[in-house]
């Protein structure tokens, strides 16, 4: 067996701190800086068995994973585990297409081209398409499920509005939940009072009384005027306590 061990090992440690990062972002499973370094350390074991064992069985390096990731996770450690195995192994995958001077030895990466331990520099760029990716869906998945389509009547005028649910938002106003709503849907012709919002930049906001239409239940709120331009893509920010 040809490979630069030292070179070889800095690179593993190097896979195994992207694969983490790869690991939170696929399955939100993540690790403190204590049990990361004790994963780092310990994962010479892995190299010590191949080194000193050549002949016994890869099998023994996948136990020794599996019982660290029990350690850490208990019962939950299958998600985590597979996900950091995918993303080492997906990793190693990608490396190999631009170089061959990497190869796996009893599912062990080993460099036997020192030029080679350079392409680990893939890793971060990888990490930050797939954290880009997850991002986005994430974002895409948080918005559809917390929006919701709303019936306003403010002064007999009908609104028909996106709305965004926030768990945060549990202002109230004469014991009346207070919904948000952009300035650009305020009515020059009728007259305004002044509340003081809290939480959006605590700033006196014009204010109405209104009814909302919101789960199958018409609701008197108050609808507070904000200088802001949506709340994540609506026009309206709704109230914890219309859950009620």
């Amino acid at each position: 067996m040809e490979a630069y061990i030292d070179i070889s090992y800095i690179f593993h440690l190097l896979l195994v701190l992207s694969s983490l990062k790869f690991m939170k972002s696929i399955s939100c499973y993540s690790l403190n800086r204590r049990k990361t370094f004790f994963l780092e350390i310990t994962s010479l074991i892995v190299y010590i068995n191949v080194l000193l064992f050549s002949n016994e069985s890869s099998i023994y390096n996948a136990f020794y994973y599996i019982i660290i990731f029990f350690i850490f996770y208990k019962r939950k450690f299958i998600i985590p585990l597979i996900s950091f195995i995918f993303a080492y192994y997906s990793q190693v995958a990608i490396i190999r297409i631009f170089t061959n001077g990497i190869y796996l030895y009893k599912w062990v990466v080993m460099i036997y081209t020192p030029s080679s331990f350079f392409y680990i520099l893939i890793c971060p760029l990888l990490f930050l398409i797939v954290e880009l990716i997850t991002r986005s869906v994430k974002s895409l998945i948080f918005l559809k499920k917390y929006r919701h389509q709303i019936k306003l009547t403010i002064h007999n005028k009908i609104y028909n509005l996106s709305a965004y649910f926030d768990s945060g938002n549990t202002l109230k106003f004469k014991d009346l939940p207070v919904i948000f709503l952009t300035s650009e849907l305020k009515d020059k012709n009728v007259e305004y009072e002044k509340i003081l919002v809290e939480g959006i930049g605590k700033e006196n906001s014009e204010y109405l009384k209104g009814k909302i239409l919101f789960d199958n239940k018409e609701k008197e709120v108050y609808c507070a005027y904000v200088n802001k331009k949506s709340f994540n893509g609506c026009k309206c920010l709704l109230n914890v306590y219309l859950l009620g």
